[in-house]
């Protein structure tokens, strides 16, 4: 039976490799570089049915190395550069075909061997259709050294150069083919996998463990917010796909003082996800243009330029500092919205072209009065209620000066200990198993299904959040839009959470865990509702409860203790957290923690 399936493999190979126009293109490659030695080696390695498909997606720095030219090879690349149909005549035949430049997440650039217009068509026209996403592929073929001969009586002889001979093509790269996997000789990854595959849950765990050690992440265990975000972390990274509701990736915003820990998220992310871009928000330096990209034309054909979300397809967008961008928040808003929703982003030029992005948005952001005075009016959180319940997680840090002050010890204590270089290979390989270990997951365990009785616990689970909290949304409106798209995200966690546990089927631990996130979600929104920019006219119970600060303790100096126990006399239970945050909005603090609370009639400008 294993001899069959061979001989039917070699088959496909051989039926695969017949429409090959070796006549005509072999000749059209003779011609343009004048050099035949290269076509008599394409024509070689295509007699000897290599099979690509064995092969390592690979960058076009590790494609011209001596040893692997010439050899069945695979390239990840954006196609950048397409000629409009040219026409030239070799060894008799009139032929029609066109130049291609291709370009490599490195930002490498190699040149494609020209191909007769009618395998263009066949092959790459598909993935450069105005109505097909622009994307990166990964493509069939092999590296050629070309040697241009002095023998066509030109006048200048062209220098050496390498070019790629695409045979075929395949638009949906795995997450493997994205990190470029290697072989494991030791299987030393492979075995780190097996020893923490057998452990319930046991891959998420020695990845967290990974995380928290090397990053001399401390305190984790007395920062809820922080210890919730970083298993987001954890999770958004396995989601990837579409299904019906669009994109499955999990998109998150996170909100804390400087010092909070926003920098330690973003740093993992980036280490697990399979692609990423991280991009500082300095006003007038992040623009719509460099987000997204552009396709234009001109004299020597198309020419795509993908910005940094469709670079980082299949991975995570990390945006640092949000509240720093004050100008076409709007137009970055609407785009969000369509990228967490379609996968997908349009730029705004004349071409209009659709960059396929499967990327998960990392946003972290300062509330405007931590780092600068907040004028009348001025929203704490400037991000509109549509755009906030979009993000399928939303979480404010704590402050956590305790740990902060043991991650400072720990950097003492660690000074002159080492030289400073660039990162050793020893300290780099963790970031390589964790990376490779999420992406054998998102590779193989990629689909997941939620079982019909599975759906009727997560209505029940979500229906008792609901009940729980509606009474606390501002508006029906508001409520509207978070309902909604609070079970896409449930769903989307869900698929996340089982794929990370190596399951193809939901349990309710899965479900459990997913409703987890989606509280901490609603319950972070509901605590910074009322300076949300969409307010309802009648006050909130946080304008409420605030303007109650005022009455009863306005013009003295009060501890968080006492207003705690007066709110909740009258209010119902709140925590001293909520109640701290309320007299930052409505007192000036003092020393010793107490604060003095601004007079009802009195406008404060600054906090």
């Amino acid at each position: 039976m294993a001899s069959d399936k061979t001989t039917k493999r070699q088959g496909d190979k051989r039926k695969k490799n017949d429409p090959f126009d070796l006549a005509h293109e072999l000749p059209l490659i003779s011609e343009t570089y004048s050099d035949s030695k290269v076509a008599k080696e394409i024509e070689s390695l295509i007699a000897g049915q290599p099979t690509w498909e064995d092969t390592f997606a690979q960058t076009i720095g590790e494609l011209t190395r001596s040893s692997n030219l010439k050899k069945p090879a695979r390239l990840l690349a954006w196609v950048e550069q397409i000629s409009s149909p040219q026409l030239t005549s070799a060894f008799g035949m009139s032929i029609g075909f066109r130049e291609i430049v291709l370009r490599d997440q490195w930002g490498d650039t190699i040149k494609a061997m020209p191909m007769s217009n009618d395998r263009f068509m066949d092959v790459v026209g598909r993935v450069m259709d105005p109505s097909f996403p622009v994307q990166m592929v990964v493509l069939e073929g092999a590296v050629f050294p070309v040697e241009p001969s002095p023998a066509d009586g030109r006048r200048k002889v062209p220098d050496p150069f390498f070019a790629f001979y695409i045979t075929g093509i395949k638009d949906h790269p795995t997450a493997e083919d994205l990190i470029h996997i290697r072989p494991d000789p030791g299987e030393t990854i492979a075995n780190i996998f097996k020893e923490h595959a057998l452990q319930q849950n046991g891959i998420v765990k020695y990845i967290k463990n990974q995380l928290v050690e090397n990053l001399h992440i401390q305190g984790l265990d007395q920062l809820e917010g922080l210890n919730k975000a970083l298993d987001f972390i954890i999770y958004q990274s396995f989601s990837d796909g579409f299904d019906k509701n669009g994109s499955m990736k999990l998109n998150s915003l996170v909100i804390g003082p400087p010092g909070a820990g926003k920098k330690l998220l973003t740093t993992a992310a980036l280490i697990l996800n399979p692609t990423g871009e991280e991009v500082a928000s300095a006003d007038g330096k992040l623009t719509l243009a460099g987000l997204i990209g552009n396709k234009k034309s001109t004299t020597a054909g198309q020419m795509v330029h993908p910005g940094y979300i469709p670079r980082a397809s299949h991975g995570v967008l990390c945006i640092q500092d949000f509240h720093e961008i004050k100008r076409d928040r709007k137009p970055i808003f609407a785009m969000f919205s369509k990228l967490m929703e379609d996968g997908e982003v349009i730029d705004s030029t004349s071409t209009r072209a659709n960059f396929k992005a499967l990327t998960a948005i990392h946003l972290d952001t300062n509330r405007v009065s931590q780092v600068r005075p907040l004028k009348p009016d001025q929203q704490d959180i400037d991000i509109p209620v549509n755009i906030l319940s979009r993000f399928d997680f939303v979480v404010e840090l704590e402050r956590g000066e305790k740990s902060q002050l043991n991650v400072a010890d720990e950097i003492l204590r660690q000074w002159g200990q080492t030289e400073a270089s660039l990162e050793s290979s020893a300290e780099g390989n963790w970031k390589r198993v964790l990376k490779r270990i999420v992406a054998y997951v998102r590779t193989y365990f990629r689909k997941a299904e939620i079982p019909e009785d599975l759906r009727d616990y997560m209505v029940e689970r979500m229906n008792a959040i609901w009940d729980e909290m509606k009474e606390e949304f501002p508006d029906q409106k508001a409520l509207t839009d978070f309902s909604a798209r609070t079970s896409v995200s449930l769903i989307k966690y869900v698929k996340a959470i089982t794929s990370a546990s190596l399951g193809t089927v939901a349990t309710k631990e899965d479900i459990d865990q997913a409703i987890s996130f989606v509280r901490t979600k609603l319950r972070t929104v509901l605590e910074l509702r009322s300076e949300l920019p969409e307010q309802q006219q009648q006050k909130s119970k946080s304008d409420l409860r605030r303007d109650f600060i005022r009455r009863t303790f306005g013009g003295e100096t009060v501890t968080v203790e006492e207003v705690w126990e007066a709110v909740n006399d009258d209010f119902g239970s709140y925590s001293q957290r909520t109640i701290e945050r309320d007299l930052g909005m409505v007192a000036t603090r003092e020393q010793h923690g107490s604060y003095r609370v601004d007079i009802l009639d009195s406008v404060r400008l600054t906090r």
